[in-house]
């Protein structure tokens, strides 16, 4: 396999699941005769050919100075690798300092000590998906195993870098003295955004795409070279990316890529069988014909037209046929609509690959402020702007009885009783327009919605903005406006970095790690959560640590005695077996439309799910999604249950129930 290709994560996970099915088809199957390889649309500009140029160019340059510093410094450049090449430009780079806390380097160690130092992404590149020498810096071991999955900002918020000789105000003042770190670099190092949020993602998406291109031609390289060089007869094949869309419309087998993961397969055998089957080519090239009709949907009875015989081969019938059963038995049997020994092939096997490593983002990064009303925190969040015309929370609020929650409303009640009259004045003049109000009942209750514009838009538009209350009505103008949204709950703190006064400033929205899975006396099932913050790096050991204490005293607090039977831990997506007594409801209900009724359980055979996170600890309720298809997630409680089990499927999608599962609190 070719490790050395710089690609995204999911680039790279996609290159190295190819490579390990292909070695296991092998094995199971020995040789192919040949492997198609789908390729995207190759595009190169000239703009990109100069690009490239330039490029290069200075990479050689870059080499020439390498050279001259190594060679003063006493040291051979011909011995020195590409990797510890990097290491020394990005020591260079950083005036001999590391990334994160700026803790002298010494050179020596740099060079001959390959654990002294990593070359960490700065934006982690799960999601930047960036690869370039403006998202990587040197940084310690220690510095980057404590770091992890964070932005250096995340890290700093949450006390990552504690001890380690540098605060963030620090850190921040440093980088942008620093006139060696260009521009971009800089700004990723500074990067305060929510990096999760979609609108900030897309950005990376291009460069996503590039790189799936350039992950099809690794592959197609790697296979090649491979085959060749072991003289293997295998052959090689590409194909466009645009066949199989076309031969999908040709035959009028559409996709639906929400409906589930199994058009994946369908593709698959497309891109293999237009190159295997040259009959197909010929087809395929013949726009003007339409091939729905030549079978029976229903019953998949070739219809023979004499006429016909000239242009088409019932092989190729035959094909689409199989085709399309595969496909649409694979669904029902997955749907639980028939039964496995009722199909004409096996079904198509979906294969999951989990990530367990717990160095990964341990919050959201949005901060939040609180205010602690009658011993209760509250977690502080704002309209930005009370103006914008489609925001309509706060006229909602007002009107319905709901403005308590406004800090406002309780510190500063003159201003806001201008904003509430603005409001309660449009609404008696408009009430009666169907395009402005509507009201509804619910529990008794009348619950008015704004349907039009947010009435304070118009106000701005004629009167200017509202100001705070004045005698002489100068105040400073009302943009924003805070509000208590909800009780605090899972979070982590972070008012240690800032100054505060009788309030937190925390990250919300922390991220599970595990779910610990316990059988317990009285035949319920619960479970310990466990989130990425309270696994901890042990630098000596080498090892991620859970505190045996506090994992003593959640299992307390959820009521799990320590002769309780621990089943398993349960990492995202990995696949639940979910057993309920017969004749109650899946979770995903699927409801047989020729026998008229909802399919139920048997009482035996599980449910395979896949499990996403824990929803409510306190509550014992747990998040999942179906095995096999794009649907919503369902937070469900399976206290109860009659069985809970843990499964999982090999590289070539085969299931299997995993046993024997051990709980562990210290691991790699």
């Amino acid at each position: 396999m070719l490790t050395s290709a710089i690609l995204s994560p999911v680039a790279k996970r996609a290159q190295n699941e190819t490579f390990k099915v292909v070695n296991a088809l092998r094995k199971k199957y020995g040789e192919f005769d040949s492997i198609v390889v789908e390729m995207t649309r190759d595009k190169n500009s000239d703009e990109k050919k100069k690009r490239i140029s330039n490029y290069q160019k200075n990479r050689e340059n870059g080499s020439k100075e390498m050279d001259k510093f190594l060679n003063e410094k006493g040291y051979d450049p011909t011995k020195i690798n590409g990797k510890t090449r990097m290491k020394i430009s990005l020591y260079l780079q950083q005036g001999g300092k590391s990334a994160y806390t700026f803790e002298p380097l010494d050179l020596n160690r740099v060079i001959k000590d390959p654990k002294y130092t990593e070359i960490d992404h700065i934006i982690p590149i799960s999601i930047s998906l960036d690869d370039s020498q403006n998202n990587k810096v040197l940084a310690l071991h220690s510095e980057n195993q404590v770091k992890g999955n964070l932005t250096p900002f995340m890290a700093y918020a949450a006390n990552k870098f504690n001890g380690m000789g540098c605060s963030y105000s620090e850190f921040k003042k440093n980088v942008l003295s620093n006139d060696n770190i260009p521009y971009k670099k800089k700004l990723n190092l500074l990067n305060e955004e929510n990096i999760t949020k979609e609108e900030v993602a897309k950005k990376f998406i291009n460069r996503n795409l590039v790189d799936t291109s350039y992950a099809c031609r690794v592959v197609l390289n790697t296979l090649s070279d491979y085959f060749k060089d072991n003289e293997i007869n295998t052959k090689v094949h590409t194909i466009n990316g645009r066949v199989t869309d076309l031969f999908r419309k040709k035959i009028h087998l559409e996709k639906d890529r929400d409906e589930d993961y199994l058009h994946h397969a369908v593709d698959a055998l497309i891109v293999a069988s237009v190159k295997k089957m040259n009959l197909l080519n010929g087809y395929l090239a013949k726009q003007e014909h339409d091939f729905n009709g030549l079978y029976n949907e229903e019953t998949g009875e070739i219809i023979t037209i004499p006429d016909d015989k000239v242009f088409f081969d019932e092989r190729y019938i035959q094909y689409i046929v199989n085709l399309k059963t595969l496909y649409q038995e694979s669904n029902q049997y997955y749907n639980r609509m028939i039964d496995k020994e009722d199909m004409h092939f096996n079904p198509i096997k979906i294969s999951h690959k989990v990530n367990t490593k717990p160095n990964r983002q341990i919050a959201n990064e949005t901060i939040y402020s609180t205010r602690n009303v009658d011993g209760t925190d509250y977690l502080i969040e704002r309209i930005p702007n009370i103006y914008d015309s489609k925001d309509k929370r706060l006229v909602e609020d007002i009107l319905n009885g709901n403005d308590t929650k406004y800090l406002m409303s309780k510190h500063d009640p003159q201003t806001f009783d201008l904003i509430r009259d603005i409001v309660k004045y449009h609404y008696e003049q408009f009430k009666s327009d169907s395009k402005m109000y509507k009201v509804t009942k619910k529990k008794d209750k009348e619950i008015i919605t704004l349907v039009g514009e947010n009435p304070l838009t118009k106000y701005k538009e004629e009167n200017g903005s509202i100001r705070k209350y004045s005698k002489k009505g100068n105040g400073p103008e009302i943009v924003t406006m805070k509000f208590e949204s909800e009780v605090l709950g899972n979070h982590l703190d972070i008012s240690s970095n800032y100054h505060t006064n009788n309030k937190k400033v925390i990250l919300k929205q922390i991220k599970t790690y595990r779910t610990d899975f316990y059988k317990c006396a009285d035949g319920k099932f619960r479970f310990v959560t466990i989130y990425f913050k309270d696994v901890s790096f042990n630098r000596t050991k080498g090892t991620y640590v859970i505190d045996r204490k506090w994992y003593d005293g959640e299992k307390e607090k959820k009521r799990i005695k320590s002769t309780d039977k621990f089943l398993f831990s349960m990492h995202r997506d990995e696949l639940l077996g979910v057993v309920k007594e017969q004749g109650q409801p899946y979770f995903y209900d699927v409801y047989d439309e020729v026998a008229d009724k909802k399919i139920l359980h048997d009482g035996v055979n599980p449910e395979i799910l896949l499990f996403a996170l824990t929803g409510d600890d306190k509550k014992n309720v747990i998040n999942l999604y179906p095995m096999f298809a794009y649907k919503k997630r369902q937070q469900k409680v399976i206290t109860t249950a009659k069985d809970i089990r843990k499964y999982a499927t090999d590289v070539l999608g085969n299931l299997y129930e995993v046993k024997d599962n051990k709980l562990k609190l210290e691991f790699k």
